[in-house]
């Protein structure tokens, strides 16, 4: 099932999610209503928070791309434990359509997490799956992109309609 995707005013954005305790059919539904409502956005996101859908729970789920194929990776409970670099690049928001700034973020992490089985498991990601991995557990701890911007003027709207038309 789709998922309606909260706007930026929610206050569950705000929140600090939960961790769950245990696997669930709920957090199994929980999951694929997520994967629904990813692909069937209409601006193409790469990962999603379970707040994002008004859920307080630690669960995300990253959409991660090869030169093949495309899989999409429950993450129950992820954690960063390790990461390197640092580079600042665009990011935007599924809660937040259209709206992007430049946001610093490591370059590498090493992530644990629990899979739907309840199994634990680490994963090495890099460049934009670290990216998204970061960005969706930012969601789980209530913070929004634009609260890691070291500059906030720079926020910009895609494709913003001429507000001030010349007029004759």
């Amino acid at each position: 099932m789709v998922r309606e995707i909260i706007n930026s005013g929610n206050p569950i954005l705000r929140t600090v999610s939960k961790e769950v305790s245990r696997i669930t059919p709920e957090i199994h539904i929980l999951i694929k209503d997520m994967i629904d409502t990813l692909k069937a956005s209409p601006i193409k996101g790469v990962g999603l928070a379970a707040p994002q859908v008004g859920v307080n729970l630690r669960v995300v789920i990253i959409l991660l791309k090869d030169t093949k194929s495309e899989n999409i990776i429950p993450l129950i409970n992820p954690q960063i434990v390790s990461f390197r670099g640092e580079e600042e690049e665009y990011e935007g928001c599924l809660c937040l359509p259209r709206l992007y700034g430049k946001v610093k973020r490591h370059q590498e992490v090493k992530l644990k997490a629990l899979n739907e089985k309840g199994e634990p498991f680490v994963m090495d990601l890099k460049g934009l799956s670290a990216r998204v991995i970061q960005h969706e557990i930012d969601h789980l701890d209530g913070i929004l992109f634009m609260d890691r911007m070291e500059d906030p003027t720079q926020l910009y709207y895609e494709d913003l309609p001429n507000l001030f038309p010349t007029y004759k």
